[in-house]
């Protein structure tokens, strides 16, 4: 737990921090909320898919989940126009996601158990 907030604080320090002189302060949040989504989505639907066998072995669920998190984060950047800044923002903001951690495990055994 103490290992996601540190992460997410260092995380969210290196957005600000790569983005700050190009990018709003506004619009840098905003990528970081997107990016804990997009995480937390991707959780589930990888978890999902590989409980329904649609995904086998673990490097094809590490790969399903890296493509798919990739893909709603470049969706998202190609859909407001600053697709470029995507190359420069993704290891910050992949690093900020620690909260979404945080956030999954108490959802997922609060959904299992029912």
């Amino acid at each position: 737990m103490c290992s996601a907030v540190v992460t997410s604080i260092v995380g969210i320090a290196l957005t600000f921090w790569f983005g700050h002189g190009y990018l709003s302060d506004g619009f840098l949040a905003l990528c970081i909320g997107v990016s804990n989504l997009a995480f937390f989505s991707t959780l589930f639907v990888t978890l999902h898919c590989e409980a329904k066998r649609w995904i086998k072995g673990t490097l094809s669920v590490w790969g399903f989940f890296v493509v798919w998190y990739l893909g709603l984060m470049a969706v998202f950047f190609a859909s407001i126009g600053v697709l470029p800044w995507f190359g420069y923002l993704i290891v910050p903001l992949s690093l900020s996601t620690g909260f979404a951690i945080l956030a999954f495990g108490p959802l997922r055994d609060w959904s299992v158990k029912k």
